[in-house]
C-alpha cells in the first residue's frame, strides 16, 4: 500500500510540474512603446535661400523670407485678416498702401515680419505698417508672419493679393462764352459741364482766370467771371482743375481774348 501510495503522489507531483511549464511557456511580455503624447501642429524649420518679393515661394520654408525659423502654424486659433488702405490712390509712382493685420489670441509681445511682394521687407512691433511701391503693378503677393520673439517661433502668418484699382484720373473740360461788354470791364461764362471721370464723381472745380485775381473754387460747374479791359487787347489762361472725391486732379487751359 505504502509503494501504491508514494508512487500516485510523485505521479502527482509530475503531473502538477509539467503544467506550471506550460503556463509559464504561454506567458508573453507585451511592449507599451512610447506613451508620451505628442503635438499635431506641423513644425516647420529650415532657412535658405528664398525670394521676398514672392511671398508664396517655397524653397525651403513655406515663407518667402529668408530668416532662419522655426514655425508652429496654427491658421484655425489666430483667425487672420489683412486689410491693406490705398494711402494715395491717384498716384502712378510711389504709391503708398498702409497695412493692418488682425486676428484672435496675438500675444501682446508678438512681433510682425512683413513682406511686401515687391522686394522689400519690415519687422514691427505693432500690427500696422505702410509700404511705399515705385510702380503700380496689377497686384502683389504680400505675407505677414507673427512671431512670439522666443526662439523665432512663428505661430500664424498669411499671404494675401493685394490688387491695384484702375487710377481714375479725371477729365478737365470747359467752353466759355463772353456774355457782357461794358465800356470798363467784359464777362465771360464757363461751363465744365463735359468735364468727367471713370469712376468716382467730381467734387470740386478750381478756377484760375489768368489776371491775377483770386482762384473760385467751387461744387458747381458753372460760373462768370468779371474781366477788366484795358487799352490794348490782352490774352489771359483760364485755367480749370477738377478734383474727384478720391482726391485725383485733371487740368485743362485757354487763352482767351480781351477785348480792349
Amino acid at each position: 500500500m505504502v509503494t501504491n501510495i508514494n508512487m500516485k503522489f510523485i505521479l502527482v507531483i509530475l503531473l502538477f510540474t509539467l503544467y506550471l511549464n506550460m503556463m509559464i511557456g504561454c506567458t508573453r511580455q507585451v511592449d507599451m512603446g512610447n506613451t508620451s503624447s505628442t503635438s499635431t501642429t506641423t513644425t516647420y524649420s529650415g532657412g535658405g535661400t528664398s525670394n521676398p518679393s514672392k511671398a508664396t515661394y517655397t524653397p525651403i520654408s513655406p515663407t518667402g523670407d529668408t530668416s532662419n525659423w522655426h514655425a508652429q502654424i496654427d491658421s484655425n486659433k489666430y483667425k487672420l485678416t489683412l486689410t491693406p488702405t490705398f494711402v494715395t490712390p491717384c498716384a502712378t509712382s510711389n504709391i503708398v498702401v498702409s497695412y493692418t493685420v488682425a486676428g484672435t489670441n496675438i500675444p501682446s509681445n508678438a512681433t510682425y515680419e512683413w513682406y511686401f511682394g515687391d522686394g522689400t521687407s519690415q519687422k514691427t512691433t505693432t500690427p500696422t505698417t505702410s509700404n511705399t511701391y515705385k510702380f503700380s503693378n496689377p497686384s502683389y503677393d504680400v505675407l505677414v508672419k507673427i512671431d512670439t520673439g522666443i526662439n523665432n517661433t512663428v505661430i500664424a502668418q498669411l499671404t494675401k493679393t493685394i490688387k491695384f484699382p484702375t487710377i481714375p484720373i479725371p477729365t478737365a473740360d470747359f467752353t466759355l462764352q463772353q456774355k457782357d461788354l461794358g465800356t470798363k470791364v467784359v464777362t465771360f461764362a464757363f461751363n465744365a459741364f463735359t468735364s468727367k471721370v471713370s469712376s468716382g464723381i467730381i467734387k470740386n472745380y478750381h478756377w484760375t482766370f489768368g489776371d491775377g485775381s483770386a482762384p473760385v473754387d467751387t461744387a458747381d460747374y458753372y460760373l462768370t467771371h468779371t474781366y477788366t479791359k484795358n487799352s490794348t487787347l490782352q490774352k489771359d489762361t483760364v485755367t480749370l482743375t477738377v478734383k474727384s472725391d478720391l482726391g485725383c486732379l485733371g487740368s485743362k487751359y485757354n487763352i482767351i481774348d480781351i477785348p480792349n
